[in-house]
């Protein structure tokens, strides 16, 4: 599976993943509400039993804000990933190829 730790996995997911929301009109100002709810909803959970801190919240926010510039960069510039995305398993349009779930990871 694909984790921070394996970029060669996970950017070809993110990048598939801002490709396919071009097909929702996503844009790119709707990427900071979505950041915003994310945290909002882990800081609820996790402060029930007392596992967020300001810590966890900065990087969370940070790694959130990475993961959007990503998906941003691919949903604008969309032909400058096709021969990774194909060499990831996924279509130039973002679907995983060969499934019928278009957020599946590529097995490795």
């Amino acid at each position: 599976m694909a984790s921070v730790t394996e970029p060669q996995k996970m950017l070809p997911y993110l990048h598939a993943m801002g490709i396919r929301h071009l097909k929702y009109k996503t844009e790119p100002a709707h990427y900071p509400a979505v950041q915003e709810n994310l945290l909002a909803v882990l800081a609820e959970h996790l402060s029930v039993e007392g596992g967020w801190t300001d810590e966890m919240h900065k990087n969370w926010e940070e790694a959130l804000q990475i993961v959007s510039d990503v998906m941003i960069q691919a949903a604008e510039h969309p032909d400058k990933f096709e021969v990774e995305l194909a060499q990831a398993g996924y279509y130039p349009n973002g679907e995983r190829i060969g499934s019928s779930v278009h957020w599946e990871l590529a097995a490795v």
